[in-house]
C-alpha cells in the first residue's frame, strides 16, 4: 500500500477547517488540521508535509509561508482566498485558488494534480525559491 500524501491544512475558521479536513481524509490523504501559526509550526516540524493548504485571510500568512518554506522546502504550497484582490504583490504560491469560483471538489483535484510527482529520494537540494514559484501580483 502506497504512504498516503501529507496535507498541513490551516484556517482560523474552525467549521472549513473540520469540512475540509474530513472531505481531504475521505479521499486518501492524512491531514494535520490546524487553526493558528504556532501550531502550524510545529505540526510541519512533526509531519513534514508535502502539501501546505492555507486559507485566506490569515493574519501573517505572508511570514506563515516564508518560514514553513525554511523547515519544509520541498512543500508546495496552496492558498484558498476569498478574492484574488485581496492576495498581497508579495504573496509566493504554487496555486491560487477563490473561494466562490472554486468547488470542494476543485479543491481536491488541485491538490492532486500538486502532489503528483516523482516518489522516493531527491537527488538534488531545491532550487532558489524565487526560480522555483511563479510570483503573484
Amino acid at each position: 500500500m502506497r504512504p498516503k500524501k501529507k496535507i498541513l491544512l490551516i484556517d482560523s475558521n474552525e467549521t472549513r477547517l473540520s469540512v475540509r479536513s474530513f472531505v481531504l481524509r475521505n479521499h486518501g490523504f492524512a491531514v494535520s488540521a490546524v487553526s493558528n501559526h504556532r501550531d502550524a509550526l510545529d505540526a510541519a516540524a512533526m509531519m513534514g508535509p508535502e502539501l501546505v493548504m492555507l486559507s485566506w485571510p490569515f493574519r501573517g500568512a505572508e511570514a506563515l509561508l516564508d518560514k514553513l518554506y525554511v523547515s519544509c522546502p520541498y512543500a508546495k504550497s496552496m492558498v484558498i482566498a476569498e478574492m484574488l484582490t485581496e492576495a498581497p504583490i508579495g504573496l509566493v504560491a504554487h496555486a491560487i485558488l477563490t473561494k466562490g469560483a472554486c468547488s470542494l471538489a476543485g479543491v481536491i483535484d488541485q491538490a492532486k494534480i500538486l502532489l503528483s510527482g516523482k516518489r522516493g529520494p531527491r537527488k538534488q537540494p531545491p532550487p532558489d525559491r524565487a526560480a522555483a514559484i511563479a510570483w503573484v501580483a
